[in-house]
């Protein structure tokens, strides 16, 4: 889908232009379902995140992200009033964002993702879009928090309600299909969205197959726009322990790991996020599949 990533690249450049400014959230429920979304309020998910931080060279613009971070708790703080989600945070490790549309923060929703921006937050997110995603147990997204014109960071994270360890299959089969987000630093000096499908597979729910294609990259400050990069692909194995997982991926010259879950009653759904490193640079994403 290259219609949407396009949206991220003029949002992007209005990241290094002015100082981040935060805000706060009031008493907030656990989350249990997209369709028990309160009519006013805030809802918390909890979650798992890989992060990056980068730097940008204030003369050239090219910017350069480290090593991807181990996976971490996050949490994720969606607010409602009369209905419509006005604002979402997400805080991981160091890296975190608040976007609320009652200051400045802007939303555009698509075929599948939400696209966030707030110029005082300095921030670009983009998440899955709860109504058309078909996933009604968990969240996936992405994010570039820029600290100031130097420095900031990237971050993925998939968050939601775990399935009850009682509620895991212990045998049969099952296939998992969905979409996933991500941000990727190619080493020539720009970043990118990614987009992917995926597909996890697992005939015992002890093991699973975790494969990625039709990679799509957006480069987010406009100057080489969107493209297919089968080199970004990845696939990989992952071993199940109650409700939750751990994957080991590879691309064409990147390795690194996945922590997910299964989600929901009887496992219908499942996410993870992830952080590849290597020749090809870094990557940080995160999917959301149901079966």
């Amino acid at each position: 889908m290259l219609s949407q990533p396009k949206k991220l690249a003029t949002a992007a450049l209005l990241l290094s232009t002015l100082a981040a400014c935060g805000g706060g959230s009031t008493s907030a429920v656990p989350f249990t379902s997209m369709a028990d979304r309160p009519e006013n309020g805030d809802i918390v998910l909890q979650g798992t995140a890989h992060t990056a931080s980068f730097t940008r060279d204030d003369s050239t613009g090219d910017i350069d992200a480290g090593s991807p971070s181990e996976a971490k708790d996050s949490t994720l703080t969606a607010t409602f009033e009369n209905g419509e989600q006005v604002a979402t945070q997400v805080k991981a490790g160091n890296s975190s964002f608040n976007i609320d549309t009652r200051n400045d923060g802007t939303v555009e929703v698509s075929e599948h993702l939400a696209v966030l921006t707030s110029l005082s937050d300095r921030s670009l997110a983009y998440f899955s879009n709860p109504d058309s995603a078909g996933l009604d147990h968990l969240s996936y997204g992405a994010w570039i928090d820029a600290d100031s014109n130097t420095s900031g960071s990237i971050g993925a994270g998939t968050f939601g309600a775990t399935t009850n360890r009682a509620e895991m299959p212990s045998s049969g089969s099952a296939t998992y299909r969905g979409k996933g987000v991500g941000v990727a630093d190619l080493n020539d000096g720009s970043l990118y969205a990614t987009e992917f499908d995926v597909n996890v597979s697992t005939t015992d729910f002890v093991t699973m197959s975790i494969n990625s294609s039709d990679t799509i990259t957006t480069d987010l400050f406009g100057v080489k726009g969107s493209r297919h990069n089968e080199s970004l692909n990845f696939s990989g194995f992952g071993i199940v322990d109650g409700s939750d997982f751990q994957g080991y991926l590879t691309s064409s010259s990147n390795v690194g790991t996945a922590t997910g879950s299964f989600y929901g009653p009887n496992a219908d759904e499942i996410g993870a996020t992830f952080a590849l490193y290597g020749s090809d640079g870094t990557h940080v994403g995160s999917f959301g599949a149901s079966r």
